[in-house]
């Protein structure tokens, strides 16, 4: 961080500032897992130490790169570009074997957002699923496996897509709320086929 700090203050361009301080940080962690072998030929499993060191050193330096790499990529776009407006939901009360038959199946679905009203309450994911017996599908409500809205990653439509890339973490899809009500679905695989295309496209 603070050789970025210093190379953004020097040449006043923060992406290349990012690229210079991750790929040396990876620099470091190559060196370091050269003097770990030779640490532990000489010392023992003490040399193990810079091993580790040289590992979260390199996964942070990796860590810079791709995020900087993704700010590049969707510079100045908002979520609303990207989002489905266009999704199937269900309501609280309804069978897991309901949900699977009707909406998971026929559509494809990896997950199914839960709305009561116009209020978004959760989301049921095929993992969700998965995790009871399949013999108490027909007798178990969706909303007792789904995920609640407060425990989910949830973004707004002028969120910048930077932002909301990084929380999808391990869910398929992250529910687009205004004032709590749900006004679209953004897909993890839209954004990836997005990024890849500008990708391409930047390197033409």
């Amino acid at each position: 961080r603070l050789l970025r700090s210093a190379i953004w203050a020097w040449r006043k361009d923060r992406a290349k500032a990012t690229r210079v301080a991750a790929r040396g940080g990876q620099l470091v962690a190559a060196l370091l897992v050269v003097y770990a072998v030779w640490s532990f030929t000489r010392n023992g499993p003490i040399g193990l130490w810079y091993f580790l060191i040289a590992y979260f050193l390199y996964n942070a330096a990796s860590g810079a790169l791709q995020q900087e790499r993704l700010g590049d990529l969707t510079q100045g776009i908002a979520v609303a570009p990207l989002m489905t407006t266009v999704f199937a939901s269900t309501s609280p009360g309804t069978t897991v074997a309901a949900v699977v038959r009707d909406l998971m199946l026929p559509q494809s679905l990896r997950a199914v957002p839960v709305v009561y009203g116009s209020q978004f309450v959760g989301l049921a994911t095929s993992n969700d699923v998965r995790k009871i017996d399949h013999d108490l599908w027909s007798t178990t409500a969706i909303d007792a496996v789904m995920t609640k809205a407060a425990d989910l990653p949830a973004v707004a439509p002028e969120d910048p897509l930077a932002q909301a890339a990084l929380r999808f973490t391990d869910w398929p899809v992250l529910p687009v709320l205004r004032g709590g009500v749900l006004v679209g679905l953004l897909d993890r695989d839209t954004v990836a086929s997005y990024l890849r295309s500008r990708g391409g496209t930047r390197q033409r």
